[in-house]
């Protein structure tokens, strides 16, 4: 993977791109993600994605998540490994023990995004390293 994302936009306009979660040595499993700068941590995936590498459970969330149309859910936190921006980063994981509803069935938030530029252009998008 080159130091750089190239993204796109959705059916709704709604700016996606691809991130490996790593699921084993050399093995990895692309994920679409929503590029989400208002959620704070680095990343959430629902629970058939975490199921893949067979991501333990290391916190029950004492609350529920609130999706934008008012829905609750349970979650969980895990680590694990994504391959992003040409490197392999070690992160949190929210695990949403829902399915997914849209085209996008995890997102990327700003400490993934940390370090990052975002240049938006009127057909696709790319984040690289600062």
């Amino acid at each position: 993977m080159s130091s750089g994302a190239q993204g796109y936009y959705g059916k709704l306009g709604e700016p996606l791109v691809a991130l490996d979660l790593v699921v084993g040595e050399d093995r990895f499993h692309r994920l679409t993600a929503l590029v989400d700068t208002g959620f704070t941590r680095g990343l959430a995936i629902f629970r058939n994605d975490a199921a893949l590498p067979d991501l333990p459970t290391t916190t029950i969330a004492a609350d529920p998540i609130y999706f934008a149309n008012g829905t609750s859910c349970e979650t969980s936190w895990t680590f694990g490994y994504v391959r992003w921006l040409g490197r392999r980063q070690e992160l949190p994981i929210l695990v949403i023990h829902a399915e997914p509803e849209r085209e996008a069935p995890c997102l990327i938030g700003m400490e993934l995004l940390k370090g990052s530029d975002i240049l938006l252009g009127e057909e696709s998008f790319e984040i690289r390293l600062a």
